[in-house]
């Protein structure tokens, strides 16, 4: 079973790749302070971001089998990841520009979703 808030992030993540909301972005707040990026579709035109999702999905079924864990295992403390790309990352008085990010479900103290700007 998932958690509510897992479920409500990939449901508002899900709404940015509707024909009618294309331009939104998913907004996260976070300990770290606040996420503002795009969804990466499974069918991700960029050749550098699907390249890094796919990397890091590998990366993570490579922890699972050389840990002997079923794929589907839950372990504890972690709840999941998902990935974003095009990231506005804002901490304190800093911006940042990141092309690719990976946000661990557990880190996300609030989502919403902003228009294209």
């Amino acid at each position: 079973m998932t958690t509510l808030k897992k479920d409500l992030i990939r449901q508002f993540a899900a709404m940015t790749s509707l024909e009618t909301m294309k331009d939104s972005r998913l907004v996260l707040l976070t300990p770290a302070g606040m996420i503002v990026g795009t969804a990466i579709p499974k069918e991700e035109a960029d050749p550098n971001v699907a390249s890094m999702t796919k990397v890091t999905s590998e990366l993570a079924r490579g922890y699972y089998k050389e840990n002997r864990l079923p794929t589907d295992a839950p372990l504890e403390n972690n709840d999941g990841f998902f990935m974003l790309k095009n990231v506005l990352l804002q901490s304190g008085g800093t911006t940042a520009q990141i092309p690719f990010l990976v946000v661990f479900f557990d880190q996300v103290i609030a989502v919403s979703i902003i228009g294209g700007e």
